[in-house]
């Protein structure tokens, strides 16, 4: 049997959180750990080994080291390739295409009336696409072997000849 993804979702909303975390358990069957800001997912990141982290990008809390979702990405980003969407009310687009370049896998508009729908289809993409590298690395694997053993016969092949011409 596999095992359950684990998703990150770091909202300071608990509302917000809890509907994401629902919405999340029921149509994609995951694990949901749910943080009230981006502060606290630094010390669970290496116990619990997410395989997504759903970001907000503003936090309600001027004592935080991190002041929004962008500064929790910019660090997640020094030591760590998990996929990161990051949502927001802002329909920022300049902040959009530097949260983007900044390395999130998705920018979604949480004010969209579709966002839930939004939110659960790019996550499946992530999901997807995290597959796919794992299909191309095991395919290339597959193929070295096949080179291998192609050369090895050919080599075999070639001195049989020469020993036999």
């Amino acid at each position: 049997m596999k095992n359950k993804k684990t998703i990150f979702v770091v909202e300071d909303s608990l509302i917000v959180s809890e509907i994401i975390a629902l919405q999340v358990k029921m149509k994609l069957n995951c694990r949901v750990i749910i943080f009230n800001n981006g502060d606290n997912i630094f010390y669970k990141i290496n116990k619990y080994l997410p395989d997504l982290i759903i970001l907000d990008y503003n936090f309600n809390d001027a004592e935080l080291r991190f002041k929004n979702g962008l500064e929790v990405l910019v660090e997640l980003r020094k030591n760590s390739n998990v996929p990161v969407l990051v949502f927001s009310g802002q329909r920022d687009k300049e902040k959009a295409i530097e949260i983007i370049q900044k390395g999130a896998n998705d920018y979604i508009s949480k004010d969209d009336d579709d966002f839930m729908v939004n939110l659960l289809t790019s996550i499946k993409n992530v999901f997807k696409m995290k597959e796919s590298k794992k299909n191309i690395v095991r395919l290339k694997e597959k193929l070295k072997k096949v080179v291998f053993l192609a050369l090895f016969v050919s080599a075999l092949t070639l001195t049989f000849l020469v020993l036999n011409a």
